[in-house]
């Protein structure tokens, strides 16, 4: 007689329901399935099946795994839970907010304020019995630690410090033994990399912490451990929304802007309308040269509306101003400097006002780039330059010595810069490319520093200083290049020294 194998796979499904990582839930929930499919109409795992669905779907959410494979599976499984175990889930699933990063159309980053009020009731009995039970007190940290409000009390205010009801004290005494109820302590309250790798020592199966690791190393600054750990998480899970959206982002930082244009284009496949996607690629590709599309996504994200507009705007601009269309991108770039103040607003602003002859405006855009960020190089050298085209010599000269000196001030960034890149933990070819860019970027700084001497002596020649007309010239020869030439034939034309 062949023995019934159902009450073994129930127990291997109970077992990776226990572990909690987001593989064993799912490996426990094709186990409740199929016992139901064959015919084990047994309630008592069905109760159980709930709670392992509810937690997918809770982990999906604060995972970033969208649309998420598991959001509709608790309502499979509903008519088997408990009254208190259904009403709990069917309040809190909804309520968490998907990770940051995973914002689009429709998947809104707070709670509807018509529902506040229930969730906080809600809150409140999920309170009452989060000591007793792990998976009851996982769905509270998950409701409370992703929209902090339903801490407070209605009326009360804030209070400065750790909200109400993610006191981390409490949560570390609460079930510390469950692995959900740890692994979700980890998501939504602040943990150290040390805390990561306890628990990843513990708890290997947690392929999913790599998510969380990753964001852990970008906020240390170690790009390069952040881009390997998020690779190993996307590997894992491919529709991981914010880990595509951070890895793009860190790949454009990188400076490996195909890659970067690769996975935000692989994101876009997946949410068409994710803001933070849309501008990194309207960045990588405008970086790529690829200037047409670069504008085509912007102009798709000035499409979608909402988010990132004055971004949008500003690339938009900036990718026209470098193909030569000078009065659409002055268009554009006025549109961002009425939702962005900075100084590369008004930069770009300057640089297209002084091709387009408009030089009043050049001179206000560059002032109030400098204004707002006192070493803008490039903002320096462009206003210096206006002043030698209206022969203002004086305030010429003085202002590529201004130049100068914020370019050289520059100088050793760009030197470490180059260091770091062939120091970098990437494949041959990513380092060679990036360390010949970096190259290239040093070597056109160093022929703006001869221009800003060159142009310096200039000025100071018209200006009747001649003695420093000849320092200026002389440095410029010094470092060499297109410059050095032109300051060689400026060197006769000077007054002979005493």
């Amino acid at each position: 007689m062949v023995s019934d194998p159902w009450p073994e796979r129930l127990r291997e499904a109970d077992a990776a329901a226990a572990e909690g990582c987001y593989r064993c839930l799912e490996r426990a929930l094709r186990e409740y399935d199929a016992g139901v499919a064959a015919g084990h109409a047994d309630p008592t795992f069905g109760a159980r099946a709930y709670r392992v669905a509810v937690h997918l779907a809770v982990r999906e959410r604060l995972l970033g795994l969208f649309p998420g494979r598991y959001q509709d599976a608790p309502g499979r499984w509903v008519a088997a839970a408990p009254p208190d175990d259904a009403a709990a889930g069917a309040d809190v699933v909804p309520a968490v907010t998907w990770r940051r990063g995973t914002a689009t159309a429709g998947v809104g980053p707070f709670v509807a304020s018509e529902d506040v009020g229930r969730l906080r009731a809600r809150r409140v009995a999920l309170e009452a019995r989060a000591d007793a039970d792990p998976w009851v007190a996982t769905l509270l940290l998950a409701l409370v630690g992703t929209n902090p409000v339903l801490g407070l009390d209605e009326g009360r205010p804030p209070a400065p410090g750790t909200l109400p009801g993610l006191e981390p004290e409490i949560w570390a005494q609460r079930h510390p033994d469950d692995p959900s109820l740890g692994f979700t302590r980890l998501v939504l309250l602040r943990s150290s990399i040390d805390v990561l790798d306890a628990f990843r020592a513990t708890h290997a199966s947690f392929v999913e912490l790599d998510v969380i690791a990753g964001e852990a190393e970008l906020a240390r600054g170690r790009l390069v451990s952040a881009d390997e750990t998020l690779a190993r998480a996307l590997a894992e899970f491919p529709s991981l929304v914010p880990a595509l959206a951070l890895r793009g982002d860190l790949r454009q930082r990188m400076e490996d802007y195909a890659l970067a244009v690769d996975l935000y284009t692989t994101l876009l496949a997946r949410l068409p309308d994710h803001r933070e996607a849309l501008l990194g690629l309207t960045k990588s590709l405008g970086f790529l040269g690829r200037h047409a599309e670069a504008i085509a996504a912007a102009d798709r994200m000035l499409a979608f509306g909402t988010w990132y507009m004055g971004e949008a705007f500003y690339w938009k601009a900036w990718n026209l101003y470098t193909i030569g269309r000078l009065d659409d991108a002055r268009a554009s770039v006025d549109d961002a400097r009425r939702l962005l103040v900075n100084a590369d607003v008004h930069y770009l602003g300057g640089v297209i006002a002084f091709k387009q002859g408009r030089h009043d405006d050049a001179g206000t855009d560059f002032d109030a780039a400098i204004d707002l960020e006192s070493r803008h190089c490039e903002a320096h050298f462009d206003r210096a330059a206006l002043r030698l085209t209206r022969r203002a010599w004086p305030a010429a000269a003085a202002g590529f010595d201004e130049a100068f000196e914020c370019l050289d001030a520059r100088t050793p960034v760009l030197e470490q810069r180059i260091v770091d890149a062939r120091d970098a933990r990437l494949a041959d070819a990513a380092r060679e490319v990036l360390v010949h860019r970096r190259e290239q970027a040093l070597r056109d700084h160093r022929r703006q520093q001869a221009w800003a001497r060159y142009n310096a002596g200039v000025g100071y020649a018209n200006a009747g200083e001649p003695t420093k007309a000849r320092t200026r010239a002389g440095e410029a020869i010094a470092i060499g290049g297109p410059a050095a030439e032109a300051a060689e034939r400026l060197l006769p034309q000077l007054p002979p020294l005493p």
